[in-house]
């Protein structure tokens, strides 16, 4: 009984230093400068590859950074299980979230000019639920604060007309990205092996 809440306590220990890696950070600091970028160019295909561009860098990051320090670890059913509901919570938050978006941002009809104040609260809420359920999912208290950044910078978009405020939430998640990413290469120096 022991021996089996050791290795659960072992377990995640290393699932949660396989996220130590400020890759997370990094994304998501880039979805937000995606749409910054939208806001500037207006072209939402701009906004769409630069998220595409956030999951290669986080994929290619995990692939030669993270997986060469920490090895590749075989997690037990139940933590694999977790990993497969946030994939596909996360892929469902950020297609929603974007298309909400994109319908909303920008849009002059009557109805979303009498509504906006309520939408950009249910986006913000919907943003708070989701990044919540994975930081749930994913054991990482550390989405709660992406989730915090992401409401914040939907509601102060509401009383402020600028792109600034996105672009100031992707530096909010991109200097602790960067701190977390230089001390996990300073913690944990590549064993040797490849990826």
């Amino acid at each position: 009984m022991t021996e089996a809440l050791d290795l659960k306590q072992l377990e995640l220990r290393a699932w949660k230093s396989m996220h130590q890696d400020g890759l997370w950070e990094l994304t998501f600091a880039l979805f937000l400068f995606a749409w910054f970028a939208r806001d500037v160019t207006g072209i939402p295909l701009v906004g769409i590859g630069l998220i595409f561009a956030g999951v290669l860098i986080f994929v290619l990051g995990k692939w030669f950074i993270t997986v060469p320090r920490m090895g590749m670890v075989r997690f037990g059913p139940a933590r694999r299980r977790k990993r497969w509901q946030l994939i596909w919570l996360l892929a469902a938050g950020i297609l929603a979230t974007y298309a909400l978006l994109v319908l909303t941002v920008g849009r002059d009809t009557p109805w979303l000019r009498e509504n906006q104040v309520g939408v950009g609260i249910g986006v913000a809420l919907f943003l708070v639920v989701v990044f919540s359920a994975i930081a749930h999912q994913l054991d990482c208290p550390r989405f709660y604060f992406f989730g915090a950044v992401f409401a914040v910078a939907e509601l102060a978009s509401l009383g402020l007309d600028t792109p600034l405020v996105p672009l100031t939430g992707s530096v909010v998640l991109l200097i602790p990205g960067v701190v977390a990413l230089v001390g996990f290469q300073r913690r944990y120096p590549p064993t040797g092996g490849k990826p």
